[in-house]
């Protein structure tokens, strides 16, 4: 442990924190630009400049780690100094459309400006200009290099996070510009990582692209159900239309993380071809024509009630929530007295009630990150990549820090194979006799240990050879 002091304040912290981290534990806020959680520091920016007792330079808290009994001053004059000559710097060479700016209102640099910035500019030199009009990257991501501040957030995020790293830097000094090398639409995921870190209006969404201010919209907090990882979004409307999903700024499960479905895929809610309202069909073979919710759900009470219980079932799709799955169930057995309910996922009861004992799910469950805590991960059984990519994401920057060796097992490539020590593909629907083939190497390796355990007597029986032909998992692999 590390004691110091922070702007008078006494603070005691653990060995190598940043003086960043250190001042928000003491409750002191630092300025940043180039800065973000969860990515490799780069300390271009100076907007997070310190003064440290004893030294003539001001440091980057960003990442500068703490030292024993050290003085540091976050708002010192010399420092006001010098972060509004940044701004002033920052601001020689920024486009100034804040009114046509989709980022107006919840810029990162509007907001530096007013707090610590310049009144007056000097810079009276012509402002370079990389382009006349703004160019699309994405069918939905959209480019204005003139308004960009140099932090590489995108470049890094792109790397490091999504790992796609299609964005570059092109250029030095100030003619430096991070965008794809074409200037054309990316190969990438479209997830929109870009837009999310970018702190001013650099990277924006092309489907809200001039629709609304911030100041306008009303949102509301949500969970992602396009897939199981629960990632906490901010879905905002305006006059009854949905016009952007973004992630959650507290933070949530997902870090401020979304893939493209989470980010993007709320927009279909606005599809003129949805069904808004009951459609019901009068007569035997008439069409389906439109009719009240009230008459609706009438309808279809008095039609059940008539009906004898064990002949109603109901099935729920795998996207709902688990409060709605569980007033969905409840009206069902509760209201229509029926326990014919199935879930489209078709998991069987054996394998749920399995699955929810090992990962402890009655005591409060085992998240991703505390997998992620083990030495070794070992991910089988589905294209994670594909399904849950913000799992993705967080399974490649935790081992990345941690220095978790991951082993992916699948019938086919994935993107998270760039981070795996170990890729093995094995034949489709062979999961089983690969976990067979894995634990009966475990066995020989470690029979004195594991010879008390119920689960591994069967294993004695097990072939390994065998196991790994119908595997299509070479020895060599499954020893590994």
């Amino acid at each position: 442990m590390v004691t110091l002091f922070i702007d008078g304040k006494e603070i005691t912290v653990e060995d190598n924190t940043l003086i960043l981290d250190a001042a928000k534990q003491a409750g002191v806020d630092i300025p940043t630009f180039c800065y973000q959680a969860d990515l490799s520091g780069q300390g271009s920016c100076r907007m997070c400049i310190i003064e440290i007792e004893g030294q003539k330079k001001l440091q980057p808290a960003c990442i500068t780690p703490v030292i024993a009994d050290i003085k540091v001053q976050t708002a010192s004059p010399h420092v006001k100094s010098a972060r509004t000559a940044m701004l002033e710097f920052l601001l020689s060479n920024h486009g100034m459309d804040c009114p046509v700016c989709d980022k107006g209102g919840e810029c990162e640099l509007q907001d530096m400006v007013h707090e610590y910035g310049p009144r007056k500019g000097r810079h009276t030199e012509p402002k370079i200009k990389f382009h006349k009009k703004d160019y699309f990257l994405s069918p939905v991501i959209v480019k204005n290099s003139n308004r960009c501040v140099q932090c590489t957030r995108c470049v890094r995020v792109c790397s490091e996070i999504v790992g796609r790293g299609v964005l570059g830097q092109i250029g030095r000094g100030r003619h430096q510009e991070e965008t794809s090398f074409m200037r054309e639409e990316l190969d990438c995921d479209h997830c929109g990582m870009c837009i999310e870190v970018c702190p001013v209006g650099c990277f924006m969404r092309r489907p809200y692209r001039f629709k609304s201010r911030p100041w306008d919209l009303n949102s509301v907090k949500s969970v992602c159900t396009y897939c199981a990882t629960g990632c906490r979004i901010t879905v905002q409307e305006r006059d009854g239309e949905v016009v952007r999903s973004m992630a959650h700024q507290s933070g949530g499960f997902n870090n401020r993380m979304l893939c493209a479905r989470g980010r993007f895929g709320y927009d279909i809610t606005n599809s003129k071809g949805r069904l808004i309202e009951p459609m019901m069909r009068r007569k035997k073979d008439g069409e389906l024509e439109p009719v009240s919710w009230e008459e609706a759900m009438t309808t279809l009470r008095e039609r059940l009630i008539r009906t004898a219980p064990e002949k109603v079932g109901a099935v729920t799709g795998a996207r709902l929530t688990n409060e709605e799955l569980y007033m969905f169930q409840r009206i069902m057995r509760e209201g229509i007295g029926t326990n014919n309910i199935d879930s489209s996922s078709r998991w069987n009861p054996d394998f749920s009630a399995a699955f929810a004992a090992v990962t402890g799910i009655p005591s409060g469950g085992t998240n991703i990150y505390n997998a992620m805590e083990a030495e070794t991960a070992f991910i089988l059984g589905g294209q994670v990549s594909d399904e849950n990519p913000v799992t993705d994401y967080i399974i490649r920057n935790v081992s990345a820090g941690r220095r978790t060796a991951v082993i992916v097992a699948s019938t086919r490539a994935m993107k998270l194979d760039s981070s795996a020590l170990l890729k093995i593909r094995h034949n489709p629907g062979s999961v089983g006799a690969m976990i067979k083939a894995v634990s009966a190497e475990l066995y020989s390796k470690n029979n004195k240990k594991l010879g008390s355990v119920e689960a591994f007597g069967a294993i004695e029986g097990f072939d390994s050879k065998e196991l790994s032909k119908l595997s299509g998992v070479t020895e060599a692999d499954i020893k590994a």
